[in-house]
């Protein structure tokens, strides 16, 4: 019980970001269930892949509170990228379940996270945010770009309403 409060914890963390606004925060090293990479980002396929991941984890993990969204890699947050970049579908890992797919870890440390509307534009926007912040304090972001769904009603694509972006503040020394 004490990590489930924990984990609720940090996501109200997460909760508490204004819209296309770039923010440094700590994020706690997280598991998460993950699809096979995708490198097609169709509607189609993305649907697809969606439906396929759900119904290898259960779907009735879909409507849990723990983290979901995806995985994308996006070197530098180049928002005019976003579209054309591959993909995983993720699942915060529940320690009630024994699901036999691939774990990925987001690793703990410091991030820059927005808060946008998932939706191209708004994701664009979001990206066009985080890349100025950490241009402007001199930062160096991870390749990975974690999507975070807020809340549990998917509205399409396997996103809702709005999500938070987060990249990792990669160690800039030598």
């Amino acid at each position: 019980m004490t990590i489930l409060r924990q984990k609720e914890s940090h996501n109200t963390q997460l909760r508490n970001t204004d819209f296309y606004v770039a923010k440094k925060c700590f994020l706690p090293k997280r598991e998460f269930w993950c699809s096979d990479f995708k490198a097609d980002c169709s509607e189609e396929e993305i649907a697809r892949a969606y439906s396929e991941f759900y119904q290898e984890v259960g779907a009735g993990l879909m409507t849990n509170k723990m983290l979901s969204g995806f995985l994308t890699d996006l070197p530098h947050a180049h928002a005019n990228q976003y579209a054309y970049c591959g993909f995983r579908i993720i699942k915060e890992k529940s320690y009630d379940y024994e699901v036999k797919i691939p774990i990925i870890t987001q690793n703990d440390g410091e991030y820059i996270v927005a808060k946008v509307e998932s939706t191209g534009i708004g994701i664009e926007k979001g990206l066009a945010a985080i890349r100025k912040y950490a241009e402007a304090n001199d930062l160096e972001l991870g390749n990975d770009l974690w999507q975070f769904n807020i809340g549990i009603n998917i509205e399409r694509l396997g996103l809702t309403k709005d999500s938070i972006l987060a990249y990792a503040i990669t160690d800039n020394e030598l």
